[in-house]
């Protein structure tokens, strides 16, 4: 059987670890709940969204990851209020795995749908962040993507499918695959800023590009968040920590709610553009004082008839 059956208090056996893992997620859960009020205020304020359908997708899906991370806080507030008796020790015969997994071992019912979450809105940005690229590597990152997914969602139907009794247990895949997927996630979004960003510099000249390493900066924490999380899952639970391990379990669904969430806020409030001070730019032939002093007029585009009239009149 799985470490998962340490978590079982015994008869008169004070249930300390879920207690304490419980709080913890209420307080991830009040994160969840400070960044999406500040999510809303911040799309509500927007008015440089474009799409006419941006805001409506960034607000049902705040509203789904939100009810996910609640159906994880009402779990575990059930179970801790469960008693630690013998009766939760005979279910441990059940062969249902969702059964076990739910009803004994306190791993949160939400985990699965979270990770998709997270997993879905990082693929989404990656690929918006593509799209304009050759069409070699455009195919080839939406290759790398559709594995990704897939690979994400099979680690999803295993974590509810697999019998209890198995080699490969099933939270500790889904949790290895997260962590896989959103290392290779934050190298394709930090790659591609950090190459366009190389072409701007080669463009015009050295200046200061706060605005990129910003945007490598909202993805790649991100991502950091649920790798972190997942890799002390991980560690904790091959070692022997007195399932210490479950503390980085409650947190996951959470963290991986709060991962899109900063992402939303930050982008919504701004931080990831800036504004390009002219006298930072350095280019071979034109000086920046001479930008700054004598600044070019508006960008005018003239049409063939327009050139047709002027020189008729001339």
């Amino acid at each position: 059987m799985f470490k998962f059956a340490e978590l079982i208090p015994g008869p008169g056996q004070s249930p300390t670890l879920q207690t304490i893992a419980t709080s913890l997620s209420m307080i991830a859960y009040s994160a969840v709940i400070v960044l999406l009020l500040d999510c809303i205020i911040r799309l509500v304020k927007e008015r440089h969204i474009q799409s006419k359908w941006m805001k409506p997708f960034l607000f049902l899906y705040l509203i789904i990851m939100f009810a996910l991370s609640t159906v994880t806080i009402v779990q575990e507030t059930v179970y801790v209020s469960k008693d630690g008796d013998g009766d939760s020790s005979s279910r441990i015969k059940e062969t249902s795995q969702p059964a076990v997994l739910f009803g004994i071992f306190d791993v949160p019912i939400s985990l699965p749908f979270t990770i998709w979450g997270a997993d879905i809105f990082m693929t989404w940005r990656c690929a918006m962040i593509y799209q304009g690229t050759r069409r070699a590597i455009r195919i080839t990152v939406v290759l790398i993507l559709f594995i990704l997914s897939l690979i994400s969602l099979g680690g999803g139907i295993f974590f509810f499918l697999q019998p209890v009794y198995s080699i490969v247990n099933g939270v500790v895949f889904i949790v290895v695959l997260t962590t896989a997927s959103n290392i290779v996630l934050s190298f394709l979004i930090a790659g591609r800023i950090l190459y366009y960003e190389r072409r701007v510099r080669k463009s015009l000249g050295v200046f200061s590009d706060l605005a990129y390493q910003k945007a490598v900066a909202i993805c790649v924490e991100s991502c950091a968040l649920i790798v972190v999380n997942s890799v002390v899952f991980i560690i904790l639970y091959y070692s022997n920590t007195h399932s210490a391990f479950l503390f980085p379990l409650v947190l996951l669904p959470h963290v991986c709610v709060i991962s899109p969430m900063l992402i939303i806020s930050r982008v919504a409030q701004g931080r990831s553009t800036t504004s390009l001070d002219l006298s930072q730019i350095q280019t071979p032939n034109i000086l920046s004082s001479d930008m700054t002093r004598n600044p070019l007029p508006p960008l005018q585009f003239r049409t063939a008839s327009s050139n047709a009239l002027s020189t008729s009149t001339n």
